[in-house]
C-alpha cells in the first residue's frame, strides 16, 4: 500500500522584529479524509518544530494537505498563515525537501515560510529512503513581491542561522 510521509521541519517568520516571538500552534488538515489534526503548540524562538506524519493511500488517489499556523492570543487565537501541499505532481519514491512561502492570512504579519520533507512511497516501506530533490521558492517570492526591506531582512536571517 502506498503511503505519503511528510516531516514538518519548522517555520520561519521573515522579520527581525522581536514582537513576533511567542506562542504559536499548528494543525494539519487532511483533504482526503476531511479531518484536522490536533493542535501542536510551540514557542517561536525557543522550540524546534519537528513532527512526522503519514497518510495511507488507496486506489492511487493523491492526497493534499494544508498546514495552518496560529498565534496564541489572550482571548482568541489568530490564523496567521496556511500552506497547501498537493501531491498529484510529485514523483513516487522521491523525497522532496521543500521550503515554501505560506499564504498570509493577516495583513499585519510578515511573510512566513515552512520547511517540509515529503515522500510518496509506493510500498510504504523505508520512509525517506529515496533520491532527494530540493525545492526552495521562498527567495523568488520575496523578490517578486518587490519588498526590498523584507528581502534584506530575509538575507540577514540567513546569515545569522
Amino acid at each position: 500500500m502506498a503511503v505519503l510521509y511528510f516531516h514538518l521541519k519548522g517555520f520561519k517568520i521573515h522579520s527581525a522584529n522581536k514582537k513576533y516571538l511567542g506562542k504559536y500552534y499548528y494543525s494539519i488538515f487532511n483533504h482526503k479524509s476531511g479531518i484536522c489534526s490536533e493542535k501542536f503548540p510551540f514557542q517561536y524562538g525557543k522550540h524546534k518544530v519537528s513532527e512526522y506524519f503519514h497518510i495511507k493511500l488507496d486506489n492511487n488517489k493523491y492526497p493534499s494537505f494544508t498546514i495552518k499556523l496560529y498565534k496564541k492570543g489572550i482571548l482568541k487565537d489568530k490564523l496567521i498563515a496556511t500552506c497547501q501541499f498537493d501531491t498529484q505532481n510529485i514523483n513516487i519514491d522521491t523525497v522532496y525537501n521543500v521550503r515554501k512561502l505560506m499564504c498570509n492570512r493577516r495583513n499585519d504579519f510578515p511573510h512566513v515560510s515552512c520547511s517540509v520533507s515529503i515522500h510518496l512511497s509506493s510500498t510504504g516501506l523505508n520512509p525517506y529512503q529515496a533520491p532527494v530533490r530540493e525545492i526552495d521558492n521562498v527567495t523568488q517570492y520575496l523578490e517578486a513581491a518587490g519588498n526590498q526591506q523584507e528581502l534584506d531582512n530575509f538575507f540577514e536571517e540567513l546569515l545569522r542561522d
